[in-house]
């Protein structure tokens, strides 16, 4: 048995795989202590007579995270000769040079694990690992398995106290209503959400939050009911309503009723005329024998007449 760092790899005999065994290889993989299987995860035949497993430990990823690559090989039961064939293994992305990290075996029947750590490339899009086999009879044989790299994103949530509507700008720009929302996926960076005025509420201010890769922020607003005004004639109107109110309750023609606009803002009334209505009353007629709104016996002697009490 060779030991290379903390990886143990023995030398063992193969000889060719049949169907049976690729079942049984495919029925073990994953009870295979201290290996996890990730998104990806896929198998390749160096040699007619030889299997191993390629496992990478998530997938997607960022630019420059970092990839463990992981090579298995499960055991064959394969032996007819004295031993497999011992390779150097490299591993690389994209074809770019690599390094070799490890020996191994093809074609034994005791299992090995190895893996080593790359860098994931800055092009966004399918890329690959490359395994490749230096010696042996398995050289020149090479094992991929692709990943993807994809922009950093992570999640942007919302929550508003009622119904509402706002606009969430940075790397992209996110519209949205209603009570709450969730965005998954979105270009890690800086954010800002501009909320919409709802009628009777005060605006929440807009707020400003980071984006992480990988990671999860939450916008909130508070809408608050805004104080209704009540009204001197009785009754209440909203805020941000108004209502026209009359300096007087009646004129005498040819005078005409004075209007006011009355604002609420938040339980305060501009203004002050106090009457709901106004009526305009036809002008009084002297000489008619009555006397009327607007005559005295100084205006209109002939309707509104004196009398002298006498003792």
């Amino acid at each position: 048995m060779m030991k290379l760092g903390h990886y143990n790899l023995s030398i063992k005999s193969s000889r060719r795989i049949s169907s049976q065994v690729f079942l049984l290889i495919a029925t073990m993989l994953f009870a295979v202590p201290n290996i996890t299987y990730a998104e990806v995860t896929q198998g390749c035949s160096p040699t007619s007579s030889s299997y191993v497993v390629q496992s990478l430990d998530r997938n997607p990823y960022n630019a420059g995270d970092t990839i463990t690559a992981t090579l298995y090989s499960p055991p064959q039961n394969l032996t007819t000769r004295g031993g497999g064939w011992v390779v150097s293994i490299y591993a690389k992305v994209d074809g770019v040079t690599g390094q070799y990290f490890a020996t191994g075996e093809l074609g034994g029947k005791t299992p090995w694990t190895v893996s080593t750590q790359l860098v994931a490339p800055a092009g966004l899009g399918q890329h690959y690992v490359e395994f490749g086999f230096s010696s042996g009879h398995g050289a020149g044989v090479r094992c991929s398995i692709p990943f993807t790299v994809v922009s950093p994103s992570g999640t942007i949530n919302v929550s508003s106290s009622i119904s509402s509507s706002w606009t969430i700008t940075g790397p992209v720009t996110i519209p949205g209503s209603g009570t709450s929302q969730s965005s998954p996926s979105q270009p890690a960076g800086a954010y800002t959400i501009t909320w919409n005025p709802v009628a009777g509420h005060t605006t929440p201010p807009s707020q400003s939050l980071t984006l992480i890769s990988g990671g999860m922020i939450t916008f909130s607003g508070t809408y608050t009911a805004l104080a209704s005004c009540p009204l001197p004639w009785g009754g209440s109107i909203a805020s941000g309503n108004s209502t026209t109110a009359y300096q007087s309750a009646s004129v005498m023609s040819p005078l005409a009723c004075t209007s006011q606009s009355r604002l609420c803002t938040n339980g305060t009334l501009t203004g002050t005329y106090a009457n709901q209505s106004c009526v305009v009353n036809p002008a009084s007629v002297c000489s008619n024998g009555i006397c009327e709104a607007g005559e005295n016996p100084l205006t209109c002697p002939q309707d509104c007449k004196v009398k002298i009490k006498q003792f």
